[in-house]
């Protein structure tokens, strides 16, 4: 999670916790939430509820936390150190959804849309932050097959990317449902789910030859 900051539990909680109790349980906590781990990750007791004093040391938590998209070295023995960090960016930085390592480059999508690549070997930037035109939060991680990226974003946009070193956009076409978890590829065909389907569109199969 890239540089996320948690809000005050009381700025949290309001409109989220419907009972009143002072609690967030999962049946209250957004869906997002639930979907990418963050809710078990903040219930440290597990007790299916999230308190103000969980919210208020995972806030802390973060603060503390370095953020950025790291490149490192092939690790020796012992604990990892700054020497082992080939390079680091900390604009482009996604919240929720991961890196995407394909053909040379990492592809990292932030809410809103915005695409940043890099060289992965250098880090170079060869674009950053540039529109997709489809905005919305990003939760699913981009995948890629056959020279295309795949960004599903949380308003059930899919907006397939022609791989390079510029942004070259293919297609954009709206699902109309939520979509927070991260596509699947099998074979030559792409499996999404959102809110309440699972979708999967393939190449059609070619007609049979005329004798």
């Amino acid at each position: 999670m890239g540089g996320m900051k948690l809000p005050p539990f009381t700025m949290f909680s309001q409109g989220v916790d419907k009972d009143g109790d002072g609690r967030i349980s999962r049946d209250e906590c957004p869906k997002p939430f639930i979907e990418q781990g963050i809710f078990s990750g903040i219930d440290r007791d597990h007790d299916g509820f999230i308190t103000d004093k969980e919210w208020t040391e995972a806030a802390a938590f973060l603060d503390q936390g370095d953020y950025g998209i790291f490149a490192l070295k092939p690790p020796g023995e012992g604990q990892l150190t700054t020497n082992h960090v080939a390079w680091k960016h900390r604009k482009g930085a996604a919240s929720v959804s991961s890196a995407l390592f394909y053909r040379g480059r990492v592809y990292v999508a932030q809410d809103g849309g915005r695409i940043t690549c890099l060289n992965a070997r250098t880090g170079d930037r060869l674009f950053e932050q540039e529109r997709l035109g489809a905005d919305g939060d990003y939760y699913a991680s981009p995948v890629a097959a056959n020279g295309l990226i795949y960004f599903a974003s949380g308003r059930g946009a899919v907006t397939v990317v022609e791989a390079g070193d510029t942004l070259q956009v293919k297609a954009r076409n709206s699902l109309d449902e939520p979509i927070y978890a991260t596509p699947a590829i099998a074979g030559n065909t792409l499996y999404l789910r959102t809110a309440s389907h699972l979708w999967a569109f393939s190449a059609s199969a070619p007609s049979p030859s005329k004798p």
